[in-house]
């Protein structure tokens, strides 16, 4: 996950780039190259441009596996029930 001002546009006049605020993510990421695993889910460049802040954000570790996702997802699910969240086509 990014919050980076790529193209710089916080410094123009007006100003279009703040006020973007990143929080309340649950973020894994995992790159296997041969023998080596590698996790970074996370590049926060811009927290603080122009009122851009970061927060409560949760990483998984450098292990991302199919039993994470699998967590995960019923974790989101229990989230929408607790919510009254339904999702797809309704009858």
């Amino acid at each position: 996950m990014y919050l980076w001002d790529a193209h710089h546009a916080a410094e123009l006049s007006p100003s279009i780039f703040g006020q973007n605020i990143v929080r309340d993510n649950v973020i894994g990421w995992t790159r296997v190259r041969g023998s080596v695993v590698e996790g970074n889910p996370l590049w926060w460049p811009a927290t603080g441009l122009n009122g851009s802040v970061t927060g409560s954000t949760t990483t998984l570790g450098t292990a991302v596996t199919l039993e994470t996702e699998r967590q995960e997802f019923e974790r989101w699910q229990d989230k929408l029930a607790q919510a009254g969240v339904r999702i797809g086509a309704q009858e």
